[in-house]
């Protein structure tokens, strides 16, 4: 496993870059563990490189029984799970920067849309590793700022939840007691650290009806992940859940804009409104 940390999956997802544009008719990721050849007539070398490289990273990352990483975490959490904290605290940030670095390169078409939800939900324990690796800049009534705006409310849309095999976020979650959940981790799997309140207040502000459109439907999203959480922390009988989901709403709200912001939305653009 330690052969393939740090900067040699930096080198394959750089060389991953160049490799050309996926069909967007295939399962990239389920034709390859099936053993199809999806990238049948390459002639250069250093494509044929390339695709050799963006192949390797799609098995590491997405394929559970293949990939030593998802392999060797998976066995230590169900025999020691204090062992499995320390690992995942090495390879996870390694594999969500990677992740980022091929989403850069190839785009976020529809194969690599497929590859992404792939390997999030094959290890949910890397969705807040995946999320810290996301960037929102100073929102501007751009097609940058909207298409980004756009982008991380897709990935939040689409990444699965917390559920049963993540614990709860107690196995990933190092010094917190085994009996209760991790907030501070749960609120990591639902708003990635670019998401401010700054941000948020300012997309709201704009003088943009499609900037402020994208960012209310980002807030929409935000709060229904908050909600599959805490239902999903609803139906286990883990002591102290309660209070874990009212602090999660409120560690939710904290990076939300305020109300009056919110309420300010339908009179700004009431098209019926007197300009005199």
């Amino acid at each position: 496993v330690n052969l393939l940390t740090g900067e040699i999956l930096n080198n394959l997802a750089k060389l991953s870059r160049w490799a050309p544009t996926i069909d967007t008719n295939t399962d990239p990721v389920k034709d390859l563990i099936e053993g199809k050849s999806i990238f049948e007539g390459l002639i250069d070398p250093m494509e044929s490189a390339c695709t050799e490289a963006r192949r390797l990273l799609f098995i590491l990352l997405a394929d559970a029984k293949s990939s030593p990483f998802l392999h060797h975490l998976q066995h230590l959490k169900n025999i020691d799970p204090n062992k499995c904290i320390e690992q995942a605290g090495l390879f996870l940030p390694q594999l969500g920067m990677t992740l980022h670095s091929m989403m850069i390169g190839q785009g976020y078409n529809f194969p690599m849309r497929m590859f992404l939800n792939r390997c999030l939900n094959t290890t949910p324990e890397l969705v807040p590793h995946f999320f810290k690796t996301l960037q929102l800049k100073d929102p501007k009534p751009n097609y940058r700022t909207i298409s980004s705006l756009s982008f991380i409310e897709g990935i939040l849309r689409e990444a699965p939840a917390l559920n049963h095999r993540t614990h709860l976020g107690k196995i990933f979650s190092a010094g917190e007691a085994r009996d209760t959940i991790s907030t501070r981790w749960a609120l990591s799997s639902i708003i990635p650290p670019c998401v401010t309140k700054l941000i948020l207040a300012k997309v709201v502000q704009s003088p943009s009806a499609l900037l402020v459109s994208s960012g209310l439907k980002l807030l929409a999203t935000i709060l229904r992940r908050t909600r599959e959480c805490t239902l999903t922390w609803a139906v286990t009988s883990v002591p102290g859940n309660n209070g874990a989901c009212n602090e999660l709403f409120q560690e939710v709200l904290h990076h939300l804009p305020d109300v009056p912001l919110l309420l300010s939305i339908p009179s700004r653009f009431d098209p019926y409104k007197s300009t005199d």
